[in-house]
């Protein structure tokens, strides 16, 4: 028996003729519904480990928050808001390991264009200008690059530049998915076969790049739970040999949490390298820029805890909470720092600050814990200080992430102002969004983009993909990753809306937040394009990619706290991490961090775990 034979029959244990249809409160694994008599145990046991691993699981298609009063956290930071489950999948998705190749060479040359196009103010003027009057977000966003970036601004071709992407595809079909699905004789296309059918890709993300820690722990315990179902075979010893054998030649270790700290803990030495902390290593930290709640608790703070077993501090605070900060002066650009001495307790003197908007200008970002606020001629013990080493940001993709304060939109300005290193800055932040998707995935911009970039970059180690000697192919491969995208509002698409309205199925209306945020499907789309109005050049209408169906079983949590495994007919998302570091005009990394695998239930429009669309899921290669 193959891998994928036995994955189908473990599959085929939870499926049930009318599932769908029954309660899921009926549908506890039991002797009772003629299950093999292992599948209560199998079941149990995965829903244990998964608990254990801080894995939590959901009990129905909305997301359920866990409210949490004001305690101590990592760092001593008080926070209240809520934790949110996370959904998982109980068995494996086989997915094509041709497929998950071309997709990780793929986001690599992607981000490479990104970069290229975050070095080219111009052209990122010339692609939102259309937007400026419309969308809030990316006119903050753009007036912000142009001052800090524009004439007598920072060169960000000679900073540091570090960037954490996560650049999500499915696979497209080119036949009916459901005929294809009913005719699979290994129930649900589990099968590896790969013809007619290609990776499109969905959204790249470059500030959004979540769910990393829980994709390595659904990894590891969904190995465990297949090395235990293989060995629950009994009487057959050659079978069960071969089955391990072929487990261990399908799965492939998936650590980006690992990949995203080591990457942040490389810029945070490059900082201190290059700049000379004023207060030591150990006053300069790592800035966390969070989201105002703490739905992704686990996640961010499983990355905060690998980057502190490295030596490095890192600080957790969210865009209000920097702003609270700026406004009592607690949150500088500090420059011509001189060190004192005061009563044998060591001291700084700061002979000009930047804290008035129309001052700004590039130094070091200093936060201050003291009591005291910050004034032109600032002087403190330098057990209060921090200095800020590396942005990291998770927040700012988001209008509603800067309506939490008046200067929130200042402090964001200010902290790209500052020496720390931006992940990512905003031209890059910018040439993520969808409307540079849609201008990048043109093969003429393409080529200008990696043209530019191959005349600019030089590598300092051996990567071949940083090489610019097969544009060509690179250019015609991305383009056959890539659907349609269009914008709207300009005369010359009026064909592509005409058949959006008249069949609003194979077509998606996306605004230019991250996340899965700002999507628009049928009538709703539709509603949006008869409108006709100036506000759709905020949006880009993409073709729906016809995505490949599989069988899944989802672990779904009951109100009295059972556990159950429900069988759905699915659709999977794959997210590759992808890193990178740019010293001036030198890359000094490239490379792939692992993957996040999303299954959700046929028919769901929407792609977020937090959101409670997916299920976190985990990769065997065929």
């Amino acid at each position: 028996m193959s891998l994928t034979s036995f994955l189908s029959h473990l599959t085929n244990a939870f499926s049930y003729p009318h599932s769908q249809n029954v309660d899921s409160e009926s549908l506890l694994l039991s002797p009772k519904l003629h299950l093999p008599l292992w599948a209560d145990e199998f079941l149990s046991n995965a829903a244990c480990k998964f608990v254990s691993c801080g894995v939590l699981t959901q009990t129905s298609d909305e997301p359920i928050d866990t409210h949490i009063e004001p305690i101590a956290s990592v760092n001593g930071n008080l926070f209240k808001g809520t934790i949110r489950p996370v959904s998982t999948i109980l068995v494996p998705l086989t997915f094509s390991k041709e497929h998950y190749d071309r997709i990780q060479n793929a986001s690599s040359i992607f981000l490479e264009a990104l970069d290229a196009l975050s070095l080219n103010l111009e052209a990122i003027n010339e692609i939102f200008q259309p937007l400026v009057s419309e969308d809030l977000l990316i006119k903050n966003l753009l007036s912000i690059a142009n001052d800090v970036y524009g004439v007598y601004g920072r060169d960000l071709s000679k900073d540091i530049r570090g960037y954490i992407t996560r650049c999500d595809y499915m696979i497209h079909c080119f036949f009916d998915p459901l005929v294809f699905y009913t005719n699979c004789k290994l129930n649900g296309c589990i099968c590896p076969d790969t013809r007619d059918t290609i990776p499109k890709m969905v959204e790249m993300n470059t500030v959004s790049v979540a769910i990393a820690s829980h994709s390595t722990t659904v990894s590891k315990i969904h190995h465990s739970l297949m090395k235990r179902a293989i060995g629950d075979l009994s009487g057959n010893m050659k079978m069960q040999m071969d089955l391990e054998a072929s487990l261990k030649n399908a799965s492939q270790v998936n650590e980006p949490s690992c990949g995203i700290a080591e990457t942040l803990a490389t810029l945070h030495e490059m900082y201190i390298n290059r700049n000379g902390p004023i207060l030591g290593e150990s006053g300069t930290v790592i800035l966390y820029v969070k989201t105002e709640g703490f739905e992704n608790f686990f996640d961010n703070f499983k990355l905060v805890n690998i980057i502190n077993e490295k030596g490095i501090d890192v600080l957790v605070l969210s865009i209000k909470q920097l702003s609270e900060l700026f406004v009592i002066g607690r949150l500088f650009i500090a420059n011509d720092i001189i060190h004192a001495e005061k009563a044998g307790i060591q001291m700084i003197q700061m002979s000009k600050t930047t804290t008035a908007v129309d001052s700004f200008k590039p130094g070091r970002l200093l936060l201050n814990y003291g009591t005291g606020s910050n004034t032109d001629k600032c002087i403190g013990d330098t057990r209060e200080f921090r200095e800020v080493s590396v942005l990291y940001f998770r927040s700012g993709y988001d209008p509603i992430h800067f309506d939490v304060h008046d200067e929130a939109y200042t402090v964001r300005k200010l902290l790209e102002y500052s020496d720390a290193i931006k992940v990512p800055n905003i031209p890059f932040q910018l040439a993520g969004c969808k409307r540079a998707q849609m201008y990048w995935s043109d093969p003429i911009n393409l080529r200008a983009l990696l043209d530019a970039y191959s005349n600019l970059i030089t590598c300092d180690y051996d990567q071949s993909i940083c090489t610019r000697k097969n544009i060509d192919e690179h250019i015609s491969e991305l383009h056959q990753l890539t659907m349609l995208q269009v914008d709207p509002s300009l005369d010359k698409n009026k064909e592509h809306v005409k058949d959006a309205i008249n069949n609003p199925g194979q077509y998606v209306l996306k605004s230019q937040g991250e996340g899965g945020a700002g999507l628009y499907f049928n009538n709703e789309m539709v509603d949006i394009l008869k409108k006709n109005s100036s506000t759709l050049s905020t949006y880009v209408l993409m073709r729906k990619i016809n995505t490949l169906i599989q069988k899944a079983i989802f672990i779904e949590q009951g109100v009295s706290g059972r556990v159950s495994g429900v069988a759905h007919d699915a659709q999977s998302e794959i997210g590759i991490y992808t890193s990178a570091i740019y010293n001036g005009t030198t890359c000094a990394q490239l490379k792939t961090e692992g993957y996040l695998a999303r299954t959700k239930k046929s028919g769901v429009l929407g792609g977020g775990v937090c959101a409670g669309f997916s299920s976190v899921n985990s990769l065997l290669f065929t």
